[in-house]
């Protein structure tokens, strides 16, 4: 008997073709959803042209914010861009750019951060406050190496996220800088309080 008959007589055959099957099944899956992004994140997106380090700042403001100009800054390596943008809109921006500072850091600049996160590797921080359906979201992303942390704040802060700020604000205008106190965090502590005294 033919060996080849004996496999396709015992069904062996037809199992293996549905494996490939199966497998080229999941494997166009995976490649379709890791090559996709997101129509929200286009607002959010880090350009980096320095793969080595790269940090992303925005405020995206809702409710009665919604569609306004806030600050967005990106800094690849130590190149430093300071922008006015609108970060949230319905299809696409209607407001123009504005470009507020374009600057060199120091290395030490990245220093700084890299002590700030203290070995801090892939991580994803998502903090929130109940009591605030308007207001905006702070955030905060940072690429070192082949790790990223992502900071999302809706209508709070984070303390490592003031730490990064308060980094970040020493080499832009006093006018300019990134507003995030521990107010914010003590405002979503009495909102919990509230909630859970009545």
């Amino acid at each position: 008997m033919n060996p080849y008959n004996a496999i396709i007589n015992f069904g062996i055959f037809d199992d293996i073709q549905e494996m490939m099957k199966s497998f080229l099944a999941t494997l166009l899956i995976v490649l379709l959803c890791n090559c996709s992004k997101p129509i929200a994140a286009k607002a959010i997106d880090v350009t980096i042209k320095d793969s080595s380090f790269a940090l992303y700042y925005s405020y995206a403001g809702l409710g009665s914010n919604f569609g306004h100009k806030f600050k967005c800054l990106k800094i690849n390596g130590t190149h430093l861009l300071l922008l006015n943008q609108q970060n949230t809109y319905y299809s696409q921006p209607s407001l123009k750019t504005d470009t507020l500072l374009i600057r060199q850091l120091p290395y030490a600049f990245r220093d700084s951060i890299n002590n700030c996160l203290n070995g801090l590797r892939d991580t994803n921080i998502y903090v929130v406050n109940h009591s605030v359906m308007s207001g905006g979201i702070d955030y905060f992303s940072i690429v070192n190496g082949t790790d990223t942390l992502k900071i999302n704040m809706h209508n709070t802060a984070h303390p490592l996220a003031i730490k990064i700020a308060n980094i970040v604000n020493h080499y832009l205008p006093s006018d300019q800088q990134i507003w995030l106190h521990i107010e914010l965090m003590k405002s979503e502590a009495d909102c919990l309080k509230s909630i859970f005294n009545h």
